[in-house]
């Protein structure tokens, strides 16, 4: 019997030290978390790198949270707009349930000229411009007031406007950030992207008026870290492809309705066409804390994307991909401009382009594979035990929870011991994305982000650089004289 009961402890405590050595994240963890989002790592929270992967799923289960999608718009002195839905459970309802980041601002709308509001009251308040909606384009508009009947009112809560606002995309909405060139799925549409802020972030920007370039003369950026159980500011972009119909109806992507808006200039006319069904293929989430005023950066994808360590297949995938198609000699290149033009003045944002002068389809082969992540190293898988422990939750909470088909990709963050003071110090990036760029990481890039005059470092964001400049109409010339 003695003996037996020492063979018991020595498996329990080999157990229990197996346990510890795994990063994972359980039921227990979410329900006693549930919708507040974190505000700063324990990066003791081991094993290895864990507790800033333990962050990152953190933040998304917060962000993807269900929302209160009925609320007053025209409150001034409390904040209704992008609240979590406490009664509810992440992964609980159907795909295109508006999650608590889908009604937070976009950059679209902090930066576009007089809207929104200026701060008002005593003392002056945001709050009012944080709760309205933005004014759909007038192209846009007149859809809506078309299509209004076909919406639910789910939809029309969370109705998006994709055209992210960037001065280094040469056709907004539709081309990646540095690269300039767009990503074709292997249905022949361009994804779009878009660019959202928590109140923490839009309150900064719109109480200090940043969205304006004189504002920001003479400015050091510091936005806001967490305070009490308010988290710092947080910005999120995301990743969107048009779906079919059997893709809105696979059960596999959080999906929405969303109108695809292009902007004009002076050699396009604007277009907006929509809504169409569109479902999430990749998010940044990035969060600034008093321990990483650099900054925490996660980025997910949807797992259909393109393989995790191509050319192998992922186990169990069937291997139909969103933006990669087995076999394919195809290597990863830049579609090419279907007008003429350089650079590309129209990307023809709203046409199919499965055979025409683009190119096709994009080939986007991953150039970091996930399970050689630094973060994943062979002797502590914390990145593969941490997805796995994920989706398990999510099918505990509902078997057919559309979250379990996402993956925390990458997470980076500051680290003096590196190479470029960065962990990891390369090679971070997301396949719907940073197609194109694979090579480096966000915060590579985003420590050189400028404001608005392209000199002024803007702590780590380039949507400063959004801020826009009053135009001085002429004033009425002299008649000549006789």
């Amino acid at each position: 019997m003695r003996r037996f009961l020492v063979v018991l402890i020595v498996l329990f405590a080999m157990h229990m030290q197996l346990h510890a050595q795994t990063c994972q994240l359980t039921l227990q963890d979410l329900q006693q978390n549930r919708a507040a989002p974190p505000t700063e790592v324990n990066p003791s929270e081991g094993p290895g790198t864990c507790g800033f992967l333990k962050f990152s799923w953190r933040a998304f289960f917060a962000m993807n949270w269900p929302t209160i999608w009925k609320f007053d718009r025209s409150d001034t002195t409390k904040r209704t707009r992008g609240l979590p839905d406490a009664s509810k459970m992440i992964g609980e309802g159907p795909p295109d349930a508006p999650t608590v980041w889908d009604l937070y601002q976009p950059n679209w709308y902090i930066f576009a000229p007089n809207n929104p509001p200026p701060a008002g009251g005593s003392p002056p308040s945001t709050i009012g411009g944080w709760n309205q909606d933005a004014a759909l384009p007038a192209a846009c508009g007149q859809l809506m007031a078309a299509n209004a009947k076909k919406l639910n009112d789910t939809q029309k809560s969370s109705l998006k406007i994709l055209s992210s606002l960037s001065k280094f995309d040469s056709m907004p909405g539709v081309s990646q950030a540095f690269s300039s060139a767009p990503l074709i799925d292997q249905t022949g549409f361009y994804a779009r992207y878009e660019i959202r802020a928590n109140f923490q972030t839009f309150n900064y920007i719109v109480g200090n008026q940043f969205y304006s370039a004189a504002a920001q003369a003479n400015k050091t950026f510091n936005f806001p870290v967490q305070s009490g159980n308010e988290p710092g500011a947080i910005f999120l972009k995301a990743a969107w492809k048009t779906l079919s119909d059997q893709e809105e109806h696979s059960g596999r992507f959080h999906t929405a309705r969303a109108f695809l808006f292009t902007p004009g200039s002076t050699d396009v006319q604007s277009t907006c066409v929509g809504p169409v069904p569109v479902g999430l293929v990749g998010l940044h989430i990035v969060q600034k804390t008093d321990g990483f005023p650099q900054w925490i950066w996660a980025t997910f994808e949807q797992i259909d994307n393109a393989p995790a360590d191509p050319p192998n297949s992922d186990p169990g995938h069937n291997d139909f991909w969103s933006f990669f198609l087995k076999g394919s000699p195809k290597p990863t290149a830049t579609p090419v401009c279907p007008t003429s033009g350089t650079p590309c003045k129209d990307w023809q944002p709203t046409s199919s382009h499965l055979a025409d002068k683009t190119g096709g389809p994009t080939q986007a082969i991953r150039e970091n594979p996930i399970h050689k992540s630094l973060n994943n190293l062979p002797a502590q898988p914390s990145l593969d035990q941490i997805n796995a422990s994920v989706q398990s939750v999510f099918r505990q909470i509902n078997q057919k929870s559309v979250w379990q088909f996402y993956r925390l990709v990458e997470a980076q963050w500051q680290r003096a011991d590196t190479t470029t003071g960065f962990f990891p110090p390369t090679g971070v990036a997301n396949i719907t994305m940073e197609t194109y760029t694979q090579g480096g990481s966000c915060m590579s890039c985003h420590k050189r982000a400028k404001a608005a005059d392209n000199t002024t470092l803007a702590d780590f964001t380039f949507e400063l650089n959004l801020g826009w400049r009053q135009t001085i109409l002429p004033g009425p010339q002299p008649s000549p004289g006789p």
